[in-house]
């Protein structure tokens, strides 16, 4: 017969603020065990559930097993350990056993728990503070990368620490039940009802559990219960992640996110060895074909990879996101035993520009993209392209932009073409972002993209990462004296312009939200110290070590830096970041020489113009212009002259000599003078 009775145990957590002006919220969490029978199987079930306001700031976690009772003694047939999302995902676990006995006893058991966020951003009034509601800890860091800039609890401004978390048990709940098999026989008994042979006593011999018809052996003695497996858990707070732009890591204040590992189930937590991982999920490549890329696509780099679990079990570090968008996996190993949990970076709720345009056309993508008539292209044709190769779907931007795109080609036909307008003379959209946002590679070294990571890799397709920025073709549908019109219809509908008509692809860059911007072609050069200050690509930047650590490496030596590499580096800099901004500028300047000085750069054999641009995309994290680019290559020409040589012994009357000053030193002597100027040292 099957049963469906079950305990359920809640367990109520109240949050209460100093402040009338908050009002109560009661968090409920709901422990659920099940055993029923189904036939001739047992099923279990349990669960922990989160109601609304717990879920606020906790996740249910549950451990569970399900076991069979011989007597005084129980065997485990089945165990597991599983964590949920707010009141969103529950905590379940689901057992079956195909094996039942007769009269034997089957529990359902639950150690139920929930993991608890310290830290809190509560809203109060017009303004936030951290609080703590469970009074589970609190602290505050010293500022850096390690923190949130923000009002604590009384009100003073300062440091705030990441959210930190730790698994709470809440309590346990279990439920049995008797199995009553089909095949029971009576004392005495030849048969059963269906027509089974009954058991004989004779079989059960050398501690044999079950007779041939499944009957348990009277004088079986079971196995002692194995002891608890370590488990490990992994947690990355603050998801989804923005995928990390040209200057740094973007996810609001923060440089990075929290990544917590935890071993549980052994009697020595700390001290455990840990070693951390991130894997690429290829079925996820968020609009990139990877057969159309050089090298591994990167996945992200931690702050810190391996370590030593605390006293509680667990190894914290942050983990920096890569720029290109996707599902990664990170693998946590502590001391033999592993798990993995997804991690997703992406730009949320981008949409395609629609393929139903009456008056515009998509260009560029392939079938994946656009399959409508006013695509005007013909898909075999674009998937034979390069671009399209590497990147099949490319019109995608953020939903408020799409009217303002659809309106630019009315006001367009509207103006120029009242009487009917032909897909050829239509306003034309190329390039948008990809499917979740993130670094939009084109293919600048033959026909594949480039996968590596370095600000000189991003131009062109800089600014393509959020979805506000579309490429709009105007050669040849758009006549040049219809050009500057189309420029200010597009300033009308709230998109700001980069002219890019004079390069092989001629375009113009639009900017949604930023209708004041006008860069590009016809921009006026004003150039300062050799700096053009109406060149700068961003506004607003701060550099920090993580961002300058991958940029400079990358752009330098020509290649992806290692994981070792980036932890020894990024120590670096911000061990010299917290004694101060000018500790940290003269480190980041030493690290800079260190690396054009090195003989993995001097092997690429640099010329004096290709080493400018590595020197503007390495501090500036731009290309120079072309404005800029022959007045520092003149400006490295004439450091010329000669280095003195004096005698080995001060007495000697060999006079000094003197010889020419080599590659190298003349390199330095240039970034010993660009990195005083003020364009640099205020990134700093």
């Amino acid at each position: 017969m099957k049963k469906f009775i079950y305990l359920s145990l809640i367990v109520f957590f109240s949050l209460f603020f100093t402040s009338a002006v908050f009002a109560q919220c009661e968090g409920n969490v709901y422990l659920t065990s099940l055993t029923w029978q189904t036939a001739n199987s047992v099923q279990g079930f349990s669960s922990t559930e989160l109601d609304y306001c717990a879920g606020l700031y906790y996740d249910p976690a549950l451990s569970g097993n399900l076991t069979e009772g011989y007597g005084t003694a129980n065997a485990i047939i089945g165990q597991g350990y599983t964590e949920g999302y707010a009141d969103v995902v529950p905590a379940a676990l689901d057992f079956g056993y195909a094996a039942p006995v007769n009269n034997l006893s089957y529990t359902t058991n639950g150690a139920h728990y929930v993991i608890a966020y310290y830290q809190v951003y509560v809203a109060y009034w017009n303004d936030y503070y951290w609080y703590d509601p469970w009074n589970l800890g609190f602290g505050e860091a010293g500022g850096g990368n390690d923190g949130y800039y923000a009002p604590d609890y009384s009100g003073y401004w300062s440091y705030v620490s990441y959210w930190t978390s730790s698994q709470q048990y809440v309590g346990s709940s279990s439920h049995t039940i008797t199995y009553t098999g089909q095949t029971q026989c009576l004392p005495g008994q030849q048969f059963t009802s269906t027509e089974q042979p009954c058991s004989n006593p004779n079989e059960c011999q050398n501690n044999q559990q079950f007779t041939s018809t499944g009957q348990l052996c009277p004088n079986y003695v079971p196995p002692p219960e194995p002891p608890e497996q370590p488990y490990v858990t992994v947690h990355v707070f603050d998801q989804p992640l923005l995928p990390r732009d040209a200057m740094g890591y973007a996810k609001g204040p923060s440089t990075g996110a929290l990544t917590r590992t935890c071993i549980s189930g052994t009697s020595s937590p700390a001290g455990q060895q840990v070693t951390l991982q991130i894997l690429n999920v290829s079925e996820y490549t968020a609009g990139h074909v990877e057969a159309y890329h050089i090298g591994p696509k990167p996945v992200g780099k931690f702050s810190k990879s391996t370590g030593v679990t605390d006293g509680n079990g667990c190894f914290a570090t942050t983990y920096y996101p890569s720029p290109f968008s996707g599902k990664y996996k990170i693998k946590s190993t502590i001391s033999g035993f592993s798990n993995e949990t997804d991690l997703w970076v992406v730009v949320d709720n981008l949409q395609k520009i629609p393929d139903t345009g009456v008056n515009y056309r998509l260009v560029g993508g392939g079938p994946e993209d656009c399959n409508a008539p006013s695509c005007y292209e013909n898909n075999n044709k674009a998937m034979n392209n390069k671009y399209a190769k590497a990147h099949p779907a490319d019109h995608y931007v953020v939903p408020e932009s799409i009217p303002g795109l659809v309106k630019i080609a009315n006001d367009y036909k509207a103006q120029f073409y009242p009487n009917g307008i032909q897909p050829s003379q239509m306003v034309a959209y190329n390039d948008a972002s990809l499917w979740f946002g993130g670094k939009f590679d084109l293919p600048v070294r033959g026909e594949k993209a480039d996968w590596r990571e370095g600000a000189g890799n991003y131009y062109p397709h800089v600014e393509h990462r959020l979805g506000h920025n579309v490429d709009m073709r105007v050669d040849p549908n758009i006549p040049n004296q219809f050009e500057e019109e189309l420029i200010n219809i597009c300033v009308r509908n709230n998109f700001g312009i980069n002219d890019e008509r004079g390069g092989d692809a001629p375009h113009l860059h639009l900017d949604w939200n930023n209708p004041n911007r006008r860069t590009g072609r016809g921009r006026v050069s004003l150039l300062q110290n050799g700096i053009d200050q109406n060149a700068a690509e961003f506004y607003g930047i701060s550099l920090t070590p993580s961002s300058f650590v991958t940029n400079a490496g990358e752009t330098i030596l020509d290649r992806q830096i290692t994981q070792q590499e980036f932890e020894s580096w990024f120590q670096q800099l911000s061990n010299a970041k917290a004694q101060g901004q000018n500790v940290f500028l003269q480190e980041v300047k030493t690290f800079e020489k260190q690396l054009f000085a090195s003989q993995e750069y001097v092997a690429r054999q640099r010329t004096d113009e290709q080493f400018v641009e590595d020197v503007f995309t390495s501090h500036l994290f731009r290309a120079p212009t072309d404005e800029e680019l022959p007045y520092w290559r003149s400006y490295l020409s004439d450091i010329g002259g000669t280095q003195q040589i004096d005698p080995i012994d001060p007495e000697s009357p060999k006079t000094r000599t003197t010889i020419p000053l080599s590659q190298i030193q003349r390199r330095q002597i240039f970034l010993n003078n660009f990195e005083n100027l003020p364009d640099f040292v205020n990134l700093i």
